[in-house]
């Protein structure tokens, strides 16, 4: 991509990426489920195809025998890619857009504490071993690493050259896909061990997947009711498969009420999440 204009600006950047995706349907005889997976990496030596199968296989195969669990509050792991997926619908939050809109659930909160103090939220355009580095934006603005979230504090939004404007700032070189957007934004992830997290639920759930993010969840509000689905945990193991159940509450509240944040991260789309454990969330059987 090189940009050009009338005012000097000359400036080009390049990248390659390679996507390997795939869906295998496993039956038992009586039932069939589904095992996904995708990777984009810099080059394919990067992606282990084998790994990937046996994965997908392991989601498909291991949710036979799914069933609903009695409804309550739970403690909960959301598994890091779900992480991911949820947090996509709710990364709007931070973009000047949104505030300037007054449609962000932050709206008003630069400089308080909206997330748990285990919380914190990098926007790193310049990774290193990103898929996708950005030394500029869609506007030409030289892009930087900065904190958005520090120890729960709100501490930036995301510009574009329209909202710095109006809040009388400069642009963070944030102007991607027609607003602002993070890019390779991530939460810091912890110390432990998904198992670890898992190991640390007398009775809870992993739940590994969301479905219908865009219908279930009010960006505005914060508030979500989605369909999940995952494990049962008793006494640390995992025990049996769980479908058929709904997530509900509201995503600041769960933020705000973080047990622990695991050392898995991973990257999906230019976001990046490490499983996290939240200290009681409301499931519906």
């Amino acid at each position: 991509r090189r940009i050009e204009n009338s005012k000097g600006l000359a400036i080009e950047k390049r990248s390659e990426t390679v996507a390997v995706a795939f869906e295998l349907v496993a039956s038992d005889g009586k039932d069939s489920k589904i095992g996904f997976k995708y990777e984009v990496k810099k080059n394919l030596a990067e992606i282990d195809v084998d790994k990937m199968i046996d994965a997908a296989i392991e989601e498909a195969v291991g949710m036979f025998g799914a069933s609903p669990v009695e409804s309550g509050n739970y403690p909960v792991v959301v598994e890091n890619e779900a992480m991911i997926s949820l947090l996509r619908s709710f990364s709007g939050m931070f973009s000047g857009e949104a505030h300037l809109k007054k449609i962000s659930p932050i709206q008003g909160k630069l400089g308080e504490k909206v997330f748990s103090d285990k919380i914190s939220f990098i926007d790193a355009p310049l990774l290193p071993d990103a898929v996708k580095r950005e030394p500029f934006d869609d506007e030409g603005v030289a892009c930087y690493d900065k904190t958005v979230v520090d120890k729960g504090v709100f501490k930036t939004m995301l510009h574009n050259l329209k909202t710095a404007k109006a809040f009388g700032t400069e642009s963070t070189g944030n102007a991607f896909r027609g607003g602002a957007s993070p890019a390779n934004g991530y939460i810091v992830p912890g110390t432990a061990s998904k198992d670890e997290l898992i190991a640390s639920m007398e009775k809870g759930l992993l739940l590994t997947g969301f479905d219908g993010l865009h219908a279930g969840l009010n960006a505005i509000s914060g508030d979500l009711s989605l369909k999940t689905y995952g494990y049962l945990v008793e006494g640390g193991k995992i025990t049996r498969p769980v479908t058929l159940i709904i997530l509900s509450g509201n995503f600041l509240t769960m933020m705000n009420g973080v047990a622990e944040v695991g050392s898995d991260l991973v990257f999906k789309g230019g976001l990046g999440c490490p499983s996290i454990k939240f200290e009681e969330v409301s499931i519906s059987g």
